[in-house]
């Protein structure tokens, strides 16, 4: 992998941090995953084990070369390498989705509460 990238001499990009979300086209496949090219041109790797929550036999099941995928940045490895994960992506994606919902029902239900609470002191307030 190209790692001059990293070094502030050679290039004025900084590095990415963790769970930045990331897109790029799948450069190789391997048997234990896939080294991806992002669009800001870094190259990054996708360990098998990072594809998908369920089991995955074959990374050719479900990337090939040239595909566009969307990640989640998960850190850099001892080498210095940046590595990336769809799977996480996805339950973060999940979170985010069931936290916009649960916050839109609880604004709900807080305005239906003050909009009853409202009703039930109507005329009922102390003149002081």
């Amino acid at each position: 992998m190209d790692k001059t990238w990293r070094d502030p001499m050679y290039s004025n990009t900084k590095p990415l941090d963790n769970q930045q979300i990331v897109e790029g086209k799948v450069k190789k496949v391997t048997k234990f995953g896939a080294f991806l090219t992002l669009n800001d041109g870094r190259e990054a790797f996708l360990h098998i084990s990072e594809i998908d929550s369920s089991y995955v036999k074959e990374v050719t099941d479900y990337l090939r070369e040239g595909d566009k995928v969307k990640a989640v940045v998960i850190g850099y490895n001892k080498r210095g390498d940046l590595e990336v994960s769809i799977k996480r992506l996805k339950s973060l994606e999940e979170f985010e989705f069931k936290l916009s919902h649960f916050l839109k029902e609880s604004n709900e239900r807080l305005g239906d509460l003050k909009k009853s609470l409202e009703e039930k002191w109507k005329g009922k307030q102390k003149k002081w």
